[in-house]
Order: C-alpha cells, then structure tokens, then sequence
C-alpha cells in the first residue's frame, strides 16, 4: 500500500469510522439516560398516585393517573428492551475507543506495530478488524431481538 492510498484511506474510511461509532455510542447513551429517567419519573407519579388513592378513595382520577404511569412504565421497559439503547453504547463505544487508538500507536509504532513489516497494512487490517466485529456483533443481536 502505497502512502497516497493509506492516506485516503485514514481520511475516507478510519476518520469517518471513528465519527460514526463515537456519534452512535454518545446518541445511544443519551437515549438510554432518556429512558431510564422517564422510567423513574412515570414510576415514582404511579407510586405517588396509588399513596393518594388510599388517603383519597373517592377521588377516581388518581387510579387512572396510577394506570396511565404503570403502562407507561412497561412500555417504556419494554421498548428500552427492544431498541437495546445500553447495550449499542456500551459496544459502539468500545468499538470507537479501540478505532481511536489504532492511529497514535501506529504513528508511535509501538506495540505490534513496532516490528511490523508493512504497518500500514496493518492499521487497514486492525481497522477492519474491530469493524467486523462490530458489524458481526449488531447482526447477531439483531437476528437475537428478532427471536
């Protein structure tokens, strides 16, 4: 590999790789916190609700509010389960992190890049790799959420 090539494919490919997998870890960690704080306020209204309805047994509309928070509560359960919000940022995070440092390591050629016969090959290779990974790893989930 020649070094135009490598360095089209840092800038086409490996930049845009890092963006990509940083943007869809922080947007997945900012629904999962989204989820769960409408999880615990809907739940703390029905706890709340259900208090007033003892002390207020005449006053109907605190048992649908008490209704409309438990169904809102397993919805949102239940659609945090199936969109898997803490579990995409957990791994494109990770995914994102290992992209990151692929590029001072081998600008450093430490580690195995230090005796490396082609290190640009290499980076390509490792790149690749953990995007594979990632790939293989989001199709198997998906084919798991389907089931």
């Amino acid at each position: 590999m020649n070094a135009e090539d490598f360095a089209r494919y840092v800038e086409e490919r490996y930049l845009n790789q890092c963006q990509w997998y940083d943007g869809e870890a922080t947007r997945n960690k900012r629904r999962y916190y989204a989820y769960q704080t409408l999880i615990v306020g809907c739940s703390a209204v029905a706890t709340m609700a259900v208090a007033a309805g003892v002390y207020w047994p005449e006053a109907g509309w605190v048992r649908l509010v008490a209704l409309g928070m438990t169904v809102s509560v397993s919805a949102l359960v239940s659609l945090q389960k199936v969109f898997r919000h803490q579990e995409q940022w957990l791994e494109y995070r990770t995914t994102a992190e290992a992209l990151k440092k692929e590029k001072p390591m081998y600008d450093a050629r430490i580690g195995e890049y230090e005796h490396a016969e082609s290190a640009e090959r290499l980076f390509v290779s490792r790149v690749e790799s953990w995007i594979s990974t990632q790939n293989t790893k989001w199709v198997e989930s998906t084919r798991q959420a389907g089931s």
